[in-house]
């Protein structure tokens, strides 16, 4: 801190803000100072998986992650100093508040997978080694590093470039895939989908799928895509197809 400024204490956070320090950083309100903060071991705090099993999938972009750099508008996010994020204009990477604690939601209990329209920042990114590590939540939950290219066919829980509209349509080789290697059978009905644009989310009424619009309280680009990314209190494991717009109608938490 710069001489003289008091320390200001950071809000309360979970259990799972406490343990192994990461380069990553977060802004003081109170002005530019940068500080470290914990990040936990998130294997050590998973519950255990869920008596039926279940899929939480995640979009990358304004999901797990945030607008690059802004603390200021986002203070529970943290930056990761050092590694690159080229998504809608670049910057450096930083993670939503849903990225760094996993652990704490209904998700922890879950088999993992993401669908993202980008590139999660290209082949062996830093980016795309971070985002795993903050997903393995619990060994064998999501028991694979690799990513791949396309909406299908699918060959790893790790999709990019599936374009926004057709997000669902490698939801059934998630399922197959971890029905051959984890030699489990997920209904279609314990499938949750996150993702901060309302034609990802809209994409999946006609399913048995689950999918929730996250990242409602701050918006982007006209309101079309989120801003700070995902809450974990947006990670919900409710059945239906929500969007921001019936969230605000029925009262419920944005953020």
């Amino acid at each position: 801190l710069a001489q003289g400024r008091a320390r200001r204490q950071l809000p309360p956070r979970a259990p799972q803000d406490f343990g192994q320090t990461w380069p990553v950083s977060r802004r003081d309100p109170m002005g530019p100072t940068v500080r470290l903060i914990l990040l936990a071991p998130l294997a050590l705090l998973c519950p255990a998986i869920a008596a039926t099993p279940c899929l939480c999938v995640f979009d990358i972009d304004r999901t797990l992650t945030g607008k690059q750099g802004d603390l200021s508008s986002c203070p529970f996010n943290v930056v990761v100093n050092g590694v690159g994020d080229t998504a809608y204009g670049g910057g450096t990477l930083t993670l939503s508040d849903l990225a760094q604690h996993v652990a704490g939601t209904f998700c922890a209990q879950c088999y993992l997978g993401v669908i993202s329209a980008g590139d999660a920042s290209g082949d062996e990114s830093e980016e795309r080694k971070v985002l795993h590590q903050q997903l393995s939540a619990k060994s064998g939950l999501l028991p694979t590093g690799i990513y791949q290219s396309g909406c299908t066919p699918v060959k790893s829980p790790l999709v990019t470039f599936c374009p926004d509209g057709q997000k669902q349509t490698a939801m059934p080789g998630i399922i197959d895939w971890y029905r051959v290697h984890a030699q489990v059978e997920i209904a279609d009905e314990d499938v949750h989908f996150y993702d901060d644009r309302l034609v990802n989310i809209e994409s999946f009424r006609h399913t048995k799928y689950n999918a929730h619009q996250i990242s409602c309280d701050k918006r982007d680009l006209g309101d079309s895509i989120g801003y700070c990314g995902a809450s974990v209190h947006e990670v919900v494991p409710d059945h239906g197809v929500v969007n921001c717009e019936h969230k605000k109608n029925t009262g419920a938490q944005l953020v």
